[in-house]
């Protein structure tokens, strides 16, 4: 956003402040300067010239040799413009000028054979306009090497201001204005109305146009004035340089007019035709039908049946807050005009301008917010202008459709919290002057507090917080008291990702591919793998609960996969899940959440090769796996495994691993019921981690071993047991009463035959023996072994198998 100094003092008085002081606070107070073009100093040893001799260059055709008088020397120049002729004004560039447009310095140099002291410039290479088909000629009144920053009023101060996006009010001269005035402690003098009663037109405005508003939501508000009998023509030199001084281009008095508006209050304004309107008639309504528009750039738009249009009785004139058409755009025969003031949804005018990758000024300041109750000052302003520099008549009343006004928003600010939030005492009286001069209004003064009201144009200030910011961005933060030092023990910084992030690496490493699934299911679904918790605000019935295993989720991905072919699938995914304890959730206690992961096999595990049989997955490939993902860990030895053969709700058979009798997972064979609710009919197999139990089990520090010198004896033994006792209860019981001579055990064979009984199976183990530092004898170890037989034999009521 460019801002004019110049301008600026239409609005405040801003002697005895300096340049320098308001670009340091403007930016301190959040409104952040980013450039600073000074005029005086941009044109520096630019003056006004007369050209006394123009001869033709005795080395080139296309080339003009000028002297030139800057009123007490005479320069002499080449120049290659066209038009340079003996008598002109000019604007000269001296030795050691910087051209703006280019920033190439002036030196004395020699073209073609003849030496130059300067350049005659145009105005495209001053950056007064994009014309650079010729030098600029001045008028001839202009005094011989006065400063052309003082000759054209070349005095100006621009500055580019970054404007945050919650600063809307901040995107016009009178923005910024409040914000100086409120920091220098001056007045804002805003602009009036005051229109001549002899240029009023007798006639009434709704006689000559008529405004409907078929979509209220995405436009509240639409004020319009009409002017008529006008002379479109070239803007006068004033409003010229308002508006370039902003960056723009002068186009016409009409047009250069609904721009000065803009870029003065904020309020974009767009010009009819009044005659190229069918019917003298305004519809706002959206699109619909209409799929291709115009716009004054001659490009041709597609629209969306929800885009908001401007139209009369029989065609789309305008996109609302966007751009205008070429069918009613003002030209030089246009009489009569229709000014447009409107207030538009934001959110309406953003989708446009992304969808149509069009932006504008206009939509640009739409899609921040403008003031709603600024549309008809706005047109009145801009009908008072137009008639003074395009003659005609201002039509009589105006149009102004605004079915449910927007009212401003009243706030109580409590002088002890703005005490309490900013750290240090600040007199009431200044509270009162920064919030006035920024455009709030107070009443209701009290001892303890004030009741502000804010203005429209401040959309971003809705609490009592943002009454305090304001008073703190304008007082200044450095006046805010700072912290001494304070020293504060910081413990180590712990990655918490590092071993979610293990293992995916491991995972991976696998053959696993990493699936992520929703967290929100539907009441049925999280219902099958627990006690499911409903969301209070849900999107929908199929997101109203939060999952309560990471298994349903998968299952659906799963259901997808496979419909499109893909069967065979290794997945495993890292979440987390949520179980309710309790019928009423009214604290942390009532329910449980914490981290998974889960591991998913299903389909092949090989296809049929010349050197392989086809393979499905089965539990063993899944135990495997897990079993691999622990010994990547150091966690294969620490757990203890169970197997349960009868199934659960979910599970056919399954296995639980587990550490100090705590479960740190569960996994195994999905029933076919569960399966067939997710529309599967294959075998799957799955197992699922409780990552917080993983990350608290003491992980081994790893150590170097040697290999084994001298050799192992291994010992094969088989029992006959009842058949509800587990192997691991054998297997735990066999470590704790061997020797130390016994170092591996392993469950080699299980068996269950008519034969053993029906009540009765065979477990066969393998005992390891060996030592580190010796040789093993047959005796020490036959005694060991054996002794674990009896020890087996009794306490678990077992029979040596032969």
């Amino acid at each position: 956003m460019k801002i004019s100094l110049n301008w600026l003092k239409n609005f405040i008085d801003l002697n005895g402040v300096s340049v320098d002081d308001i670009i340091a606070k403007l930016t301190m107070s959040g409104l952040e300067v980013e450039e600073v073009i000074d005029q005086t100093k941009l044109y520096e040893n630019f003056v006004v010239g007369l050209v006394i001799e123009k001869s033709k260059h005795p080395n080139a055709d296309k080339l003009s040799f000028c002297k030139v008088s800057t009123g007490n020397s005479i320069i002499e120049v080449v120049c290659g413009a066209p038009n340079v002729e003996a008598g002109q004004k000019i604007v000269l560039a001296k030795t050691d000028a910087v051209v703006p447009q280019s920033g190439f310095k002036i030196k004395k140099i020699k073209i073609r054979g003849v030496e130059s002291n300067g350049m005659i410039c145009s105005e495209a290479e001053l950056n007064l306009s994009n014309d650079h088909s010729g030098i600029m000629v001045l008028p001839n009144e202009l005094t011989e090497g006065e400063p052309i920053s003082s000759a054209l009023n070349l005095n100006d101060v621009i500055l580019e201001i970054a404007i945050t996006p919650n600063r809307p009010d901040a995107l016009s001269q009178i923005g910024v204005a409040r914000d100086i005035a409120a920091i220098f402690g001056l007045n804002v003098n805003l602009p009036e109305i005051n229109i001549d009663k002899n240029n009023i037109s007798n006639s009434e405005i709704k006689s000559l146009a008529s405004i409907e508003i078929m979509d209220t939501v995405n436009c509240p508000r639409y004020s319009a004035k009409v002017v008529t009998d006008v002379t479109v023509k070239e803007s006068p030199l004033w409003l010229k340089k308002r508006i370039e001084s902003v960056g723009l281009r002068s186009i016409n008095n009409i047009v250069d007019v609904t721009n000065f508006i803009l870029y003065e209050l904020g309020q974009p304004l767009h010009a009819f035709d009044l005659d190229k309107l069918s019917g003298s008639k305004i519809i706002v309504k959206q699109a619909g039908s209409e799929k291709v528009f115009t716009t004054l750039d001659s490009k041709i738009r597609n629209l969306q049946d929800e885009t908001l249009m401007i139209c009369d009785s029989e065609k789309a004139v305008a996109i609302a807050g966007v751009m205008g058409g070429e069918n009613s755009e003002v030209s030089l025969n246009t009489k009569n005009i229709l000014i447009e003031s409107a207030y538009f949804n934001p959110i309406s005018i953003r989708k446009t301008s992304k969808l149509l990758a069009l932006s504008t000024d206009a939509s640009y300041r739409f899609e921040r917010g403008t003031d709603p109750n600024i549309t008809l000052f706005a047109a009145q302003r801009a009908a008072q202008l137009i008639q003074e520099i395009a003659g005609g008549k201002i039509v009589y009343g105006e149009i102004d459709i605004y079915p449910t006004p927007i009212v401003e928003k009243k706030v109580q600010l409590r002088y002890s919290r703005v005490d309490k939030i900013l750290g240090y005492k600040i007199h009431q009286e200044s509270i009162h002057k920064i919030l006035t001069a920024l455009g709030f209004q107070l009443d209701n003064y009290k001892e303890d507090s004030v009741d502000v009201t804010i203005p429209t144009f401040r959309p971003d200030a809705e609490r009592e917080i943002d009454l305090i910011e304001e008073i703190a961005r304008i007082d200044g933060y450095d006046n805010i008291p700072t912290v001494p030092r304070v020293s504060i023990a910081i413990k180590k910084q712990e990655d918490e990702t590092s071993y979610n992030d293990d293992i995916r690496e491991i995972a991976t490493g696998l053959g696993f591919f990493e699936i992520i699934s929703n967290s929100l299911q539907s009441e049925k679904i999280a219902g099958i793998t627990g006690h499911p918790i409903k969301m209070l605000n849900p999107q929908s019935a199929d997101m109203a609960f939060l999952r309560t295993s990471l298994i349903p989720g998968a299952l659906l991905i799963l259901n997808k996969n496979i419909n499109s072919g893909q069967k065979d699938l290794k997945l495993f995914e890292i979440g987390k899940v949520f179980n309710q304890l309790n019928p009423q959730i009214t604290s942390f206690e009532d329910f449980d959440e914490s981290e998974r992961v889960l591991f998913l096999l299903t389909g092949k595990s090989s296809n049929k090769e010349w050197y392989v049989q086809e393979k499905n997955y089965d539990f063993y490939d899944l135990k495997g796996l897990i079993n691999s993902c622990l010994y990547k860990k150091s966690l294969d030895s620490v757990l203890n495994d169970s197997y349960n053969h009868e199934g659960n709700n979910i599970f056919e058979y399954y296995l639980t691993k587990s550490y100090n009798n705590s479960v740190i997972g569960t996994g195994g064979k999905l029933k076919k019921d569960v399966l067939s609710v997710f529309g599967l009919d294959q075998d799957v197999f799955c197992f699922e981690f409780i990552v917080d139990h993983l990350k608290q089990i003491p992980i081994k520090e790893k150590k170097y071993s040697e290999l084994l010198k001298y050799p192992k004896v291994v010992r094969d033994l088989a029992f006959v047991v009842d058949i509800n006792i587990q192997f691991v209860e054998i297997q735990n019981f066999i470590t704790k009463n061997a020797s130390k001579l016994l170092k591996n055990i392993s469950l080699f064979d299980k068996y269950e035959g008519e034969q053993l009984g029906l009540d009765k199976k065979s477990l066969a183990f393998s005992l390891e023996y060996f030592d580190n530092e010796r040789t093993l004898t047959d005796e020490e170890v036959e005694k060991d072994f054996f002794t674990i037989i009896e020890k087996v034999k009794k306490e678990f009521n077992a029979v040596l198998r032969g």
